[in-house]
């Protein structure tokens, strides 16, 4: 096998092990369902754009319960506890800020298209 051979099998090995760590909800924003995990009191990722039919998953990471609660009220996970998660379908397009009830400095965007 050439030299030039060797470099371009090994950088397809490099990008499709590299995709592969990334994590779901940033691989493909097409996907019908991504995630957003909680952890170190923050959202990740912050912000995710989806398409309208889009369900989030948010899983807790932490060792406190926290939530995903929209600032203009149109969801709410409630609590979820270490462990656990909670969902939301986004059915119509819009931008949604939302933040942790019982840690007010955790925020987060779901950008609908």
């Amino acid at each position: 096998m050439s030299k030039k051979s060797l470099v371009v099998a090994a950088l397809i090995v490099f990008v499709t092990g590299a995709a592969m760590l990334l994590p779901m909800s940033q691989r493909s924003e097409d996907e019908a369902e991504v995630t957003v995990v909680i952890e170190g009191y923050a959202y990740n990722p912050k912000e995710l754009t989806v398409k309208v039919g889009t369900t989030v998953t948010w899983v807790n990471n932490d060792g406190t319960e926290h939530s995903a609660t929209a600032d203009d009220e149109s969801f709410d996970t409630g609590l979820v506890s270490e462990g656990e998660t909670a969902s939301v379908t986004f059915s119509e397009p819009g931008r949604y800020d939302y933040h942790c009830d019982p840690h007010s400095f955790m925020k987060g965007t779901v950008v609908v298209e």
